[in-house]
């Protein structure tokens, strides 16, 4: 059981899934079947997330869609005293798009809290 990636600096660690579902494109359905297939990705990923010592998890998912898209939510345990803050990107599958989606990949990582 291993994320995709696995981001680390003197501040956090962050997880990182790729996906290669089309369920961000129709993340405004309400269907049981999108319901339960988003609920095992965020299992996924909060499983991942155990194996981070800090308090305060990053998280993030990305799908394939049809431009850059981000979506932040927030997961916490009071009996743990855990936070879990998750990222839903949708992220376009066009070469030429490349270099603005790391430039707008780093500056979600450089502007976490």
């Amino acid at each position: 059981l291993e994320p995709d990636l696995i981001v680390k600096n003197d501040r956090f660690t962050m997880v990182i899934d790729a996906k290669y579902k089309s369920h961000y494109f129709n993340i405004n359905q309400n269907t049981e079947f999108l319901h339960e297939e988003h609920r095992k990705d965020l299992h996924q990923i909060l499983a991942y997330s155990t194996f981070i010592p800090n308090k305060n998890k990053y998280l993030m998912i990305c799908y394939p869609y049809s431009k850059l898209d981000i979506k932040k939510l927030e997961y916490s345990s009071d009996i743990l005293g855990t936070r879990a803050k998750l990222i839903l990107l949708g992220i376009p599958m066009v070469a030429a798009e490349v270099p603005l989606i790391c430039k707008q990949l780093m500056n979600i990582i450089n502007n976490l809290d």
